[in-house]
């Protein structure tokens, strides 16, 4: 179970990392002047998982949800009219403390 888990979240970041529209040739050698156009902060659920705890001597099974934050930004090139992303990784939180 842990491996499914595990495999579907890098197959996740892959995801996230390979996405782009179209490359475009501009040369190494060109100015550009960015503007930012978007910016959001995502927070995507990953997974859950179940742990178990103590309280007062009687043991629970608790369930944590795993979310993943991102930074997601467009700019835009007024002189050679396109657009870049960038997805920057924040966090990972888990809804739950536990060891």
């Amino acid at each position: 179970m842990r491996a499914i888990i595990c495999m579907s979240f890098f197959i996740f970041l892959m995801s996230i990392q390979s996405v782009s529209a179209f490359e475009v040739d501009i040369g190494q050698s060109t100015n550009h002047l960015w503007e930012k156009k978007y910016e959001e902060m995502i927070d995507t659920k990953l997974y859950e998982h179940q742990f178990k705890s103590w309280h007062h001597f009687i043991q629970k099974t608790n369930t944590c949800k795993v979310t993943k934050k991102v930074k997601v930004t467009v700019n835009y090139c007024k002189i050679h009219e396109h657009y870049t992303t960038e997805i920057t990784h924040l966090d990972i939180m888990h809804s739950k403390r536990h060891n």
